[in-house]
């Protein structure tokens, strides 16, 4: 996994991501097609956007709160053919999974999952959604953190004062691909003594 020390840039990158996903919830709301109709997974993209967003709410930006805002106005409640419609796409995609290491994995969870449908379906408890409280923001906000164009320009304008390659060795970033006569003026072995 690559690693930034760039506060800055990962702020940037979280920012133009978030407005990335606002640009195309907007189009697509334009359109006539932001519904779980068009879209049946748009509950799961929504929460899961909405939990990245919780990962970095320091860095500011509206986004989650607008997926909740959204999630508020296009999901409802599940009826029984919602529930059975579920059960057989996640018994369908079990079903045309190929061979592999992940099969079984995948297999059991999708098994679990449909067990918990069942459950859910039958128990008839109000399961209070994700979505269902704590704080939105109106979803068409237009501040310039939800604006695509000025997001991106800022984004573009950070990335341009970025170094390209490394200040100091190889220009490569892939430390595995130096040689080891590249490595050797950074090894421990070169280093002096405190």
């Amino acid at each position: 996994m690559a690693e930034c020390d760039d506060g800055e840039r990962v702020s940037r990158t979280f920012k133009a991501v978030g407005a990335s996903f606002i640009t195309v919830m907007r189009g697509l709301k334009t359109a006539g097609e932001l519904d779980p109709t068009h879209y049946p997974s748009l509950g799961c993209l929504l929460e899961n956007m909405f939990d990245y967003t919780q990962a970095f709410k320091d860095m500011g930006g509206k986004y989650g709160y607008i997926c909740k805002a959204i999630a508020r106005r296009v999901l409802k409640e599940k009826s029984d053919e919602d529930y059975k419609l579920d059960i057989e796409q996640l018994k369908e995609w079990a079903a045309n999974l190929e061979d592999g290491e992940m099969k079984a994995e995948i297999k059991e969870t999708i098994a679990e999952r449909i067990k918990d449908l069942k459950k859910e379906r039958t128990s008839r408890k109000k399961i209070e959604a994700w979505f269902a409280t704590g704080k939105v923001v109106d979803e068409d906000d237009n501040s310039s953190d939800c604006k695509m164009t000025s997001v991106w320009k800022k984004y573009k304008d950070h990335l341009s004062d970025c170094p390209r390659v490394p200040l100091r060795g190889p220009p490569e970033w892939d430390l595995s691909k130096w040689t080891e006569e590249q490595k050797q003026p950074f090894s421990f072995d070169s280093m002096e003594d405190f």
